[in-house]
């Protein structure tokens, strides 16, 4: 967001616990004090689902609307309507590392710390996410973008 020059405003944050309720319950709170985001990050791919479900409800369009964006590629983001973009991590490389850290912290020799790994997530772009016609021009936009996290 910093390299397209968008700010988050504190408001336009959420918190919940990662499940569909705490996705609807943040859409909710993000539309009623203002017009509203044009597009939401959250935390997990099941609190996008929850945030896709009342933005179903509220009769509002994906992505037309609303781009709505995910975290860890669950099963389920493919199952969307539309299908869920989301960001994908690497299981399988995170279980490996941290299976070798254990395996390396009850070796006889271990004296203790740990290297930072850094794990590259991949970008899944699917149909939940679009450019909204004319908002990105508009620079003077109160909430040009929400996150829910926990």
């Amino acid at each position: 967001m910093k390299e397209i020059d968008l700010e988050t405003p504190s408001e336009m944050l959420r918190h919940g616990d990662h499940t569909m309720e705490a996705g609807a319950d943040a859409l909710s709170a993000l539309l009623s004090p203002s017009d509203g985001p044009t597009a939401v990050m959250c935390s997990n791919d099941l609190t996008a689902i929850g945030v896709m479900r009342k933005a179903f409800d509220l009769a509002l369009k994906i992505p037309t609307d609303l781009s709505v964006i995910g975290f860890d590629d669950n099963p389920s983001a493919q199952c969307m309507t539309p299908p869920l973009t989301t960001v994908r991590i690497p299981r399988s490389q995170i279980g490996n590392l941290a299976f070798r850290a254990l395996l390396d912290q009850t070796a006889p020799n271990f004296r203790g710390g740990s290297p930072v790994v850094r794990i590259a997530p991949t970008l899944v772009l699917r149909g939940s996410t679009a450019l909204t016609p004319g908002r990105m021009q508009n620079k003077a936009r109160k909430q040009p973008l929400a996150l829910a996290q926990k």
